[in-house]
């Protein structure tokens, strides 16, 4: 079977995304429904982390201007951080996130990393 010729096509190099692996940004998260992270979540997120004794984070968290541009893995460090936090104090007697579990919630859920 011959190979098929198209005629000239684009030379153009391809784009490489500025926040690799095709990760939204910022400018792209309201159209996946994603939240931008407040000034007063980032400021609680910072303070959370270095009262969790994940300074490296928290450093990191201060250094930019949106959380969302911390690279994927960063961020799922932190989810992950916040979410050992809620399964110890989050939830209520019943199981029921209670308000500091809703409150680390919706910071995970901002960061653009919430399950449910």
């Amino acid at each position: 079977m011959a190979a098929r010729d198209d005629g000239p096509r684009s030379r153009r190099p391809a784009r490489a995304s500025p926040r690799g692996c095709g990760e939204p940004g910022p400018h792209r998260l309201e159209a996946r429904g994603i939240a931008a992270v407040t000034p007063d979540q980032k400021a609680r997120l910072y303070s959370l982390l270095l009262k969790l004794a994940a300074e490296d984070l928290a450093v990191r968290v201060g250094r930019v201007a949106d959380v969302h541009e911390l690279p994927f893995g960063v961020r799922g460090e932190i989810a992950d951080v916040l979410g050992h936090e809620a399964a110890l104090r989050g939830f209520d007697r019943f199981e029921c996130r209670n308000r500091y579990g809703e409150e680390l919630h919706g910071i995970i859920e901002a960061l653009g990393l919430a399950d449910s």
